[in-house]
């Protein structure tokens, strides 16, 4: 495994390391940042959780500001169990497809530069539940699983709430014979869904002491119950699968990835100019004295000059943004927070290594005081964010955008589907595919009646007006991305007399065959 993960390793070997996990982290309500933190320091990319236990789905950033995660979750109405997937936030502008099948059953699909990455999450019924429930869950699995194309590669994590047994026992290929305990019925339809769907639980390939074998334990009693599944072809890509001990009852589950694929380097945030700021009155009247100084409408090139002078004001009355929100959504996460856990999870191993009352009670104090630290900690940033919107009112606005765009399930992947149906993920290949998208619709032959019917225009061509100009730049819509030029509609809206006399002087060019700065 790559000392530092995913993207931040240095090599150009032609490799993908990709770190994933599954956790059953009982419920995601007040530990959501202390799940990403726990994550973070184990350096895992994908992660699968069961009992999130939070209501309805939907998707929403976790964390501190540059350690963060995407949560995609799938809940029910009544906030238990539920199943979700965390995804690093360096990593998903790769995601390009989100499956919710139940509160029980989900999956993501990642893109890489040359193949996919199906990752499906689970969450089994317990033992006590009903067989038609169980029987129902092994369909759903089934089902998100037939999905996968022939090339992709495939995973199944979760809590199946199973144990496979320590023997293989007829299940050659399925079973790697180092797994704990005895067998039960759930751990036998995990099999035998395994031995249908051609896969292999990858927990019994790894030989580990019987301590690091342990996913559950509770009451001084352990087991094995949550598994990585994955397709028997691609086993040989997982390079470890390990239990790591946490303060939860259930321990997160990691396993290492290594296969030959090119990697696609993820570039940073996008830099804009704050074309926003020309609404006001200030900002605008600068811009437009900045544009009447830098710009000359009797030069010979008269679009280059405006656009280099626009260009040029814009940056120096609006300047520009770097592309990325300006803080973490876990806007409450302080100093005192973060010492406050680390001093509780140095407790918890305390009591780990010597369990006695007296250290028992002393991590649960400190389990007490951390609930009491961060809900201090979110009633004043609360207030002071309430202050920051009484002094800007349009504060509220920008914050709803960054969390409506932080709730889309896919921000777009960087691949193409081409007429074939096959996904297209290099740059020369999406270039094809649009190359053969337009030419497609650009070349069809429509039917029509070979009839048209115009009055004939004779005489001088009409010079357009100044009151034209004024009503088309009025009528222009805003927000709209700029062209090659850079250049906006509201910098030309807000460049005054010089834009309108640069408009009418191009709008005159045209009729009277003038290309010379056209």
């Amino acid at each position: 495994m790559c000392k530092h993960g995913l993207l931040d390793e240095g090599r150009l070997d032609g490799r993908l390391r990709v770190r994933l996990a599954s956790w059953n982290v009982g419920s995601l309500r007040g530990r959501a940042t202390e799940v990403c933190e726990e994550l973070r320091a184990r350096r895992v990319d994908v992660c699968c959780l069961q009992e999130v236990r939070w209501r309805g789905h939907g998707a929403r950033m976790l964390g501190v500001k540059g350690r963060r995660f995407k949560l995609w979750w799938s809940g029910n109405d009544e906030g238990v169990g539920g199943v979700g997937v965390l995804v690093k936030e360096e990593l998903c502008e790769k995601l390009i497809e989100v499956r919710r099948k139940s509160d029980r059953v989900m999956t993501i699909v990642l893109a890489f530069e040359e193949g996919v990455m199906r990752v499906v999450c689970g969450y089994g019924p317990q033992s006590g539940r009903a067989m038609e429930e169980k029987e129902k869950f092994y369909d759903e699995m089934a089902s998100e699983w037939d999905l996968r194309g022939v090339n992709e590669l495939g995973l199944a994590m979760g809590d199946f709430n199973g144990h496979v047994g320590k023997l293989v026992d007829g299940y050659e290929g399925v079973h790697g014979g180092n797994g704990v305990g005895e067998r039960n019925v759930e751990g036998r339809l995990l099999l035998e869904f395994c031995d249908a769907k051609n896969l292999c639980v990858a927990n019994t390939w790894f030989r580990k002491t019987e301590t690091r074998k342990l996913t559950y334990s509770a009451g001084g009693h352990g087991t094995e119950i949550d598994f990585v599944l994955v397709d028997r072809g691609s086993r040989k890509y997982l390079k470890d699968v390990k239990v790591i001990p946490g303060e939860l009852q259930h321990r997160l589950v990691v396993v290492d990835l290594d296969k030959n694929l090119k990697k696609i380097i993820r570039k940073g945030g996008t830099e804009r100019r704050r074309v926003w700021k020309l609404k006001e009155d200030e900002a605008r009247a600068s811009f437009e004295d900045r544009v009447g100084e830098l710009v000359n409408t009797a030069v010979p090139d008269v679009w280059t000059n405006f656009k280099d002078g626009v260009l040029t004001a814009c940056d120096e009355v609006c300047g520009k943004s770097k592309g990325r929100r300006d803080r973490g959504d876990t806007w409450w996460w302080n100093e005192e927070v973060k010492e406050a856990i680390a001093k509780k999870k140095k407790l918890f191993k305390r009591w780990c290594k010597e369990r006695t009352e007296e250290n028992k009670a002393v991590y649960k104090a400190m389990k007490n005081r951390v609930k009491k630290v961060i809900a201090r900690a979110m009633r004043n940033e609360v207030e002071e964010e309430l202050d920051k919107l009484d002094d800007d009112p349009n504060r509220v606005f920008r914050l709803v955008k960054s969390m409506k765009k932080d709730g889309r399930d896919v921000d777009g992947g960087r691949c193409m589907r081409g007429s074939d149906g096959r996904l297209n993920f290099s740059e020369k290949d999406r270039g094809r595919v649009w190359k053969e998208h337009m030419e497609r619709i650009m070349n069809e032959e429509n039917e029509w009646d070979q009839r048209t019917e115009a009055a004939m225009l004779e005489g001088p061509i009409e010079r357009v007006t100044r009151e034209e100009i004024v009503k088309a730049m009025r009528e222009m819509k805003t927000g709209k991305a700029a062209g090659p030029s850079g250049v906006l509609v509201e910098m030309i809206t807000a460049s005054g007399e010089v834009g309108i006399a640069v408009m009418m002087e191009l709008c005159q060019a045209l009729p009277e065959g003038r290309n010379e700065f056209v």
